[in-house]
């Protein structure tokens, strides 16, 4: 367990943002690599990388996910072990989801089960927090450009102006619904002649998310058509809904137990790239407890508690042992 404590640190104390990863998966890759995996797969959509240990019995395929990326937060704590690089640090815990733990090559691993955690403030330690079904939230960026025609500041009548259908479209997107979870809309700036317009949408399903689209981009369509601005709509940041599926929540439950499971209601607000995991086979997010006083997950006083090293990864070597097992007893992957 030393290895791993010192590992997280590592990874701590230099921190890469997303898409930018080189140096942490080259740290990793050196760590398993005195594993003697059977198969090491780099670069992966990027900088990803997967570790195979075959096993010697046939039966399904497990698939373990952690988050590389670090955020663009100034770590404010004073500690041996902090950021080295300047505005980018850990304060997500995914140093610590290393530590436990899109590209065409990711298909011929073809995962039987798939399962990651996520460290959650505000719920006690080592708390295991569950959801069958949505357990985070779909989202995605819109951007609108809206084009008219520049004027003189003082003959603005020759102009068409955007200004209008920008506040027509701000104003229409505040009334957007997502179904449980309320939608999300953040806008800025504008220019003579010119409008451009960034939102996030977010929903509690897929399905909800589709209709946040439909209603978005009519507003647009219709608010532009009414000044006679042409008009652009372009998507960035597209999260699914991450859907656990009720046989590999059962999974986590039966390894946690139930007096450290806590069941909730309604999908977290937040989003990640674990649904598309989830998309393709039987998988589970499930939370694990940071503390009910530790601060917010991005807040730059975060870090993850180290304490949740040998519970997060005794939780991951029982469900794994868990799916080995029903494989042996006549795993099918319906």
């Amino acid at each position: 367990m030393n290895e791993i404590f010192e590992l997280r640190r590592a990874l701590h104390q230099y921190p890469e943002l997303s898409g930018s990863e080189a140096g942490t998966a080259a740290r990793l890759v050196g760590f398993f690599r005195r594993l003697a995996p059977d198969g090491l797969l780099e670069q992966l959509g990027g900088h990803g990388v997967a570790v195979v240990f075959q096993g010697r019995d046939a039966g399904p395929t497990v698939l373990l996910r952690a988050e590389l990326d670090a955020l663009p937060v100034h770590e404010s704590e004073a500690h041996s072990d902090r950021s080295r690089v300047a505005g980018v640090g850990h304060q997500c815990g995914h140093d610590g989801h290393m530590a436990i733990l899109a590209d065409p090559r990711f298909a011929a691993l073809a995962p039987d089960f798939a399962f990651a955690l996520h460290n959650l403030p505000g719920f006690p330690l080592g708390q295991v927090i569950l959801r069958s079904g949505a357990f985070s939230s779909a989202s995605r960026g819109i951007g609108i450009t809206l084009n008219g025609a520049t004027a003189h500041a003082a003959q603005p009548e020759t102009g068409v102006s955007p200004a209008g259908a920008m506040c027509r479209i701000i104003e229409g997107f505040s009334r957007l619904s997502g179904g449980a979870v309320p939608a999300e809309v953040m806008a800025f700036g504008t220019a003579p002649g010119r409008a451009d317009i960034w939102a996030t949408l977010r929903a509690g399903t897929d399905q909800a998310m589709a209709g946040l689209i439909r209603q978005a981009e009519a507003i647009v369509t219709e608010a532009a058509a009414m000044d006679g601005l042409d008009h652009a709509i372009e998507y960035d940041d597209v999260f699914p809904a991450t859907v656990n599926a009720p046989r590999a929540v059962e999974i986590v439950r039966a390894c946690a137990g139930d007096d450290a499971v806590l069941e909730i209601d309604q999908p977290f607000r937040w989003s990640e790239d674990f649904g598309h995991f989830t998309a393709t086979c039987q998988g589970a997010l499930f939370g694990l407890g940071a503390g009910t006083n530790a601060p917010d997950l991005h807040d730059h006083h975060y870090a993850f508690p180290e304490a949740l090293l040998p519970i997060g990864a005794e939780l991951f070597l029982r469900v794994v042992w868990r799916c080995l097992s029903i494989g042996a007893n006549g795993f099918n992957r319906d």
